[in-house]
């Protein structure tokens, strides 16, 4: 993530900016800021995406009222906490209309390396082509 910007601006003076608002303008500055002359990154340590499918029933999901359907006990909390999860960074919702399930699946973050695989594995490229 960039936290800080240096540019020299059309005046010749060298602009130093590390507020979140001016950084976002600048992001998208098409050369119009002047010069960028030092960016300033802040490291994120690298990590392992672990990837899960769950099948849950459209209106344990999706509550009507509030309620959810059956007293499964699933809430919006729930939802959060167990469907998306802690450090999820992306999530897809599946439906087709003639099922009452949702496929979810989810990305999560995790720095655990002992459960983990290379996708597609060897065998899984050879079936691709």
């Amino acid at each position: 993530y960039v936290v800080e910007v240096k540019f020299v601006n059309s005046g010749g003076e060298i602009v130093t900016v590390n507020d979140e608002k001016t950084l976002k303008t600048i992001a998208c500055n098409l050369g119009m800021v002047g010069v960028i002359v030092e960016l300033t990154l802040q490291y994120e340590r690298p990590y392992f995406s672990q990837f899960s499918v769950q099948f849950v029933k459209l209106g344990d999901l999706f509550p009507v009222n509030g309620a959810a359907i059956n007293n499964t006990g699933y809430s919006m909390e729930h939802f959060r906490e167990a469907i998306c999860g802690e450090n999820s960074f992306y999530n897809q919702f599946m439906w087709w209309p003639t099922t009452d399930e949702v496929a979810v699946t989810s990305q999560r973050k995790t720095y655990d390396s002992t459960n983990w695989r290379f996708y597609p594995e060897e065998h899984e490229k050879n079936s691709m082509i």
